[in-house]
């Protein structure tokens, strides 16, 4: 897909007239998909990310996202740099209870430890609008691997995400995080971040 298509969306994704809620939510959702896939499609990998050189780009939603069945529709007819696209979805640990035993809290240790590991093996991870308020525990969890991190909204940016999506009223734009960026060996494409409505570059 076109840099260029991209560019088309940011400036066409207005609703039809008498659009009901469901559609507007809908076309949101396909919308969030295609830039999610976009964002995979313009930055760069190390050879390490992946195991095999045919080895999948593997895109990883947290908790609950309305995006998740475009993706996957969209994941399973398109390629990013002739690799095959995985999009699995991850939910949050759970916590154990203040009293809880040991035998449960391990089960907690086990199931964070499990997560952390999903997210770090993941070449992509996307966080929801809704569930913006555990970036801080999805961020520390990839901290110094080379994952690129997505936000839905949310000032994910400012919390140390790379990419943000961002909706002025039915327009999709987004935001990038040169610093979070550059902590890593991932390279995001200059024609992708010149799209950006906002670059920060420095604290």
């Amino acid at each position: 897909m076109a840099i260029a298509f991209v560019a088309c969306l940011l400036y066409s994704s207005s609703a039809a007239p008498g659009a009901s809620q469901e559609e507007l939510a809908a076309r949101r959702a396909r919308l969030r998909a295609v830039f999610l896939l976009n964002f995979a499609r313009y930055t760069t990998f190390p050879e390490e990310a992946f195991e095999e050189d045919d080895s999948p780009l593997i895109i990883t939603v947290v908790g609950e996202a309305r995006l998740w069945p475009y993706l996957r529709a969209l994941a399973l007819k398109e390629k990013v740099n002739e690799r095959a696209i995985v999009v699995q979805s991850l939910p949050y640990p759970e916590a154990a209870a203040e009293d809880a035993d040991e035998e449960a809290l391990e089960k907690a240790r086990q199931e964070r430890e499990a997560f952390i590991g999903a997210l770090r093996r993941s070449h992509v991870v996307y966080v929801p609008t809704a569930d913006a308020h555990h970036a801080p525990l999805v961020l520390e969890s990839v901290r110094g691997a080379d994952v690129l991190t997505v936000g839905g909204a949310g000032d994910f940016v400012e919390a140390g995400g790379m990419l943000e999506m961002r909706r002025r009223y039915e327009r999709m734009t987004f935001a990038a995080n040169l610093i979070a960026i550059r902590a890593t060996r991932l390279r995001v494409s200059s024609k992708l971040l010149q799209l950006a409505e906002w670059v920060k570059e420095e604290d």
